[in-house]
């Protein structure tokens, strides 16, 4: 080469490798081809972006602020394409990514591995593919390769064909070594399963992922599964849209038909259809939905359908839950199988106080004991869940005037068990029969035992009533 330490990586005259590749210099960087991929440098700075194309036939990393797709991609079987942490993956054109062989794109809380659309202002909710590109497909792939798995990434601006169909903006077909963990999903549009689509005996799994305005123009604006076994873990599922206009055309956000999605720990809220009778789940079996909070309702263990208390415009994340979620500590029981991940999607501690929170994110708020020194005072309950009854456990530190009261999630008193008494330092247990102060019994849903200690508040316990 000329003069490589200055960044004149021309042939020098008479080199061997005259006639191989091609080098094209362009202001301060240059751009180098490498079979079907190119390289953008900026001379003297880390920042770099690959065009990519055609068939990835070697084990790949993707170490790239941004990598641009100008063609269909395939990654070959037997192949593993990484991606770093961070990185954007732009689709110039409607292309699709197919994965023969392993995909491993593990990105992070602060740094998400984006897959998106390289003109997301030409995307729209309809049948066009401006602004669109066509997903991430899994066509049959060999169970012989090891699983492929997405942590932490942000999929949108998809609209996958597949013959005259449009279906998720990722596709899984007879293969199920797949994970998707905390994972995003947002701004998808198809006929079928907006955001997956599975088919073939698949069973991919879902964990602690958020889905949410996605549109699906027949049925399934999250996931539509055929002759599967998709398993919702820990899920998010808020905000979809299902526009077949039909009354009586069975539409939700969860379509199974001849399958069997295992859905356990998951919310399903606010997801609209013109359907007459609003559903969240189609065929879904109640053996296998199970500790979900399920709008309109659904008869699987633990479920119940209570509205989440989602915080929205508090903050970041517009889907964690508030301190009056009734999803607050009550995910399932046993976390031994579901293999969830140290982090919620937030990047926080999964499991926080007696049990997993439902969806993808874990309640971070006041603990159940105090920490204003002496006077501070340690709270519980049990049963909770509970019905019809509970007993509600309370530690003083230090003599002190007390009031023990019930309030429900808009915060009004229901009940006064213990009205400003003089309190020696010492364990009380008091029993709540989920009735208010005329001994009518009170509906199911979120009741918080508040204490109030001399002139102060102190930290609340969260209670469910489940009838």
């Amino acid at each position: 080469m000329i003069d490589p330490e200055n960044g004149d990586y021309r042939l020098a005259p008479g080199s061997p490798a005259e006639g191989y590749g091609c080098l094209t210099f362009a202001g301060d960087g240059y751009v180098q081809r490498e079979g079907n991929k190119s390289r953008h440098l900026l001379r003297g700075l880390r920042e770099e972006s690959i065009d990519v194309w055609g068939d990835i036939d070697g084990n790949t990393t993707w170490d790239a602020d941004t990598v641009r797709v100008l063609g269909d991609l395939t990654v070959l079987d037997g192949v593993t394409l990484s991606i770093t942490p961070g990185c954007r993956v732009e689709f110039v054109g409607h292309h699709r990514l197919s994965v023969e062989g392993r995909i491993q794109a593990l990105g992070s809380p602060e740094e998400r591995i984006v897959f998106t659309s390289a003109d997301p202002s030409g995307f729209a909710p309809d049948s066009t593919l401006t602004g669109a590109w066509d997903g991430i497909h899994f066509p049959g792939t060999s169970a012989l390769n090891e699983p492929s798995t997405f942590a932490y990434c942000l999929i949108e601006y998809s609209k996958a064909l597949r013959d005259t169909a449009m279906i998720g903006a990722m596709e899984v077909d007879r293969f199920s070594k797949l994970n998707v963990i905390n994972t995003i999903y947002q701004n998808n549009v198809a006929d079928w399963g907006a955001a997956l689509y599975c088919i073939g005996a698949s069973a991919p799994r879902l964990i602690g992922c958020l889905i949410t305005n996605n549109v699906a123009f027949t049925g399934g604006s999250a996931v539509y599964s055929t002759d599967a076994y998709p398993r919702l873990i820990a899920c998010t599922i808020a905000g979809n849209h299902d526009l077949n206009p039909e009354p009586y055309a069975t539409t939700a956000p969860v379509m199974s038909m001849v399958s069997k999605p295992q859905t356990s720990g998951s919310i399903l809220w606010d997801n609209s259809s013109s359907f007459l009778w609003p559903i969240q789940l189609f065929e879904a079996k109640e053996y296998y939905t199970r500790y979900c909070n399920v709008e309109g309702g659904f008869r699987g263990e633990g479920c119940i359908d209570l509205y989440p208390f989602f915080a929205f415009e508090e903050g970041e994340h517009p889907f964690e839950l508030l301190e009056a979620s009734p999803c607050i500590d009550a995910g399932p029981l046993d976390v031994s199988e579901l293999n969830l991940p140290a982090l919620d999607l937030a990047g926080r501690p999964r499991i926080m106080g007696d049990r997993v929170d439902m969806g993808a994110y874990e309640y971070q708020g006041p603990t159940d004991v105090s920490s204003t020194g002496a006077t501070s005072i340690a709270l519980s309950s049990f049963p909770n869940p509970f019905n019809p009854s509970t007993e509600i456990h309370f530690q003083l530190r230090e003599d002190e005037w007390v009031t023990v009261a019930i309030f429900d999630s808009k915060g009004e008193r229901v009940r006064t068990l213990i009205e400003r008494s003089y309190l020696r330092a010492q364990d009380y247990r008091v029993l709540w029969d989920g009735r208010n102060e005329q001994g009518q019994s009170l509906a199911s849903g979120v009741y918080l035992a508040r204490p109030h200690l001399g002139d102060r508040n102190s930290h609340s316990k969260k209670m469910l009533l489940l009838k």
